[in-house]
């Protein structure tokens, strides 16, 4: 009485697939039921909220980094974690999963509520698709190791910091001024206009700020 029911649907399956490997299109399984769905839960949302509370308390400074990010960092090196994240035309380091998650799911959050991760304070500088000197990305290893990674690094509360204090602030040589001139160029002109500031970092710092609370 048990075992023939089994039996049946088995034989009842083999004919509705016609040999073919039963498969559910995923669209169908997280569908409402009400739109003919079974309303199944998207199991990857939850590794993604789970990895964007972690990446949230990396961008915080108040918070406590999480143990696995000097790890990982070793392998980002000269630039910082926080920086690889927008780092999308650099080669992640050993095929390194860990980090080809976070990246990720990283860029995948800002699509999710339309917000470039290209352009806002938080962004590298290296290897950025919008930051174009010569008509491609640029990575100066000389900056990058004296802590020269992110948009943010150059710019102060108004706007962006002069040759002197960058240089003061990160030991940098004089002959380094085109450079400067080179990404200063491309900071002040997008990032120093406050309606683009708010417009492409706003939204996204507000859509995590409860993460890391």
């Amino acid at each position: 009485m048990i075992i023939s029911p089994k039996i049946q649907y088995i034989l009842y399956m083999l004919y509705i697939w016609a040999g073919k490997k039963p498969s559910f299109n995923r669209s169908k399984l997280y569908a409402a039921k009400e739109s003919g769905g079974l309303s199944l839960p998207k199991i990857e949302w939850y590794q993604y909220a789970f990895s964007l509370y972690q990446l949230a308390k990396i961008n915080n400074s108040r918070e406590r980094v999480p143990s696995w990010v000097e790890i990982e960092e070793e392998l980002v090196a000269p630039t910082s974690l926080e920086a690889f994240l927008t780092q999308m035309g650099r080669p992640v380091p050993f095929k390194d999963p860990v980090l080809s998650f976070v990246q990720e799911t990283w860029m995948s959050a800002h699509q999710h509520i339309k917000c470039s991760p290209y352009l806002t304070p938080k962004s590298s500088i290296w290897y950025n698709q919008k930051i174009l000197i010569g008509k491609k990305p640029v990575m100066w290893e000389k900056w990058a190791k004296a802590g020269i990674n992110l948009l943010c690094n150059l710019l102060s509360e108004n706007g962006l910091k002069s040759f002197d204090e960058v240089k003061q602030e990160y030991n940098l040589a004089q002959e380094d001024f085109w450079k400067f001139l080179q990404i200063g160029h491309f900071t002040y002109r997008v990032m120093g206009r406050e309606d683009i500031f708010n417009q492409v970092w706003g939204p996204f710092l507000r859509s995590i700020e409860g993460l890391s609370a």
